[in-house]
């Protein structure tokens, strides 16, 4: 699936710390948010995580190949994991944690869909850095749960 960056609000106008501000206030959701989203769903974020993180490794590595094509088939695919981690968002439920989370993806969705002709190092980078920061926080709230789940006897 492609998505086009006009299905997205995407606003620069953020300052350098953005991210980082969004992802502590992430790190920080309240114990209720455990009751909301099951352990399983969480592991799939985490995969989907993982699979952008290792695209955009594909994009640095075909890059510094000058593989211009394995580059835009990986930025691409970032694109379509991020896509779908901004469609499964529920605003209704997630509040402002969604909301915030919907900024970073529409965040990432515009910068790496504005490549020409391709993505640079830095961006690759940037784009990484801030999954990597998310991909953490999700671990962590899966290590919470996991903990949680121990400690009142449910099995997973």
């Amino acid at each position: 699936m492609t998505v086009t960056s006009q299905a997205y609000r995407v606003d620069h106008t953020y300052s350098e710390d953005w991210a980082d501000d969004v992802i502590e206030q992430f790190d920080s959701l309240p114990s209720t948010f455990r009751e909301l989203m099951p352990t399983a769903s969480v592991r799939l974020i985490i995969m989907l995580y993982d699979g952008a993180i290792a695209a955009l490794d594909m994009a640095a590595k075909s890059l510094a190949e000058q593989d211009e094509a394995a580059c835009h088939e990986a930025v691409s695919m970032v694109n379509d994991i991020v896509a779908q981690l901004y469609l499964s968002l529920d605003f209704d439920r997630g509040g402002e944690v969604a909301s915030n989370l919907g900024r970073i993806y529409s965040y990432i969705l515009g910068r790496t869909q504005k490549r020409a002709p391709l993505p640079s190092n830095a961006l690759i980078s940037e784009v990484r850095r801030i999954l990597n920061q998310l991909h953490c926080s999700w671990r962590e709230i899966d290590l919470k749960m996991t903990e949680a789940n121990t400690i009142n006897g449910a099995s997973m």
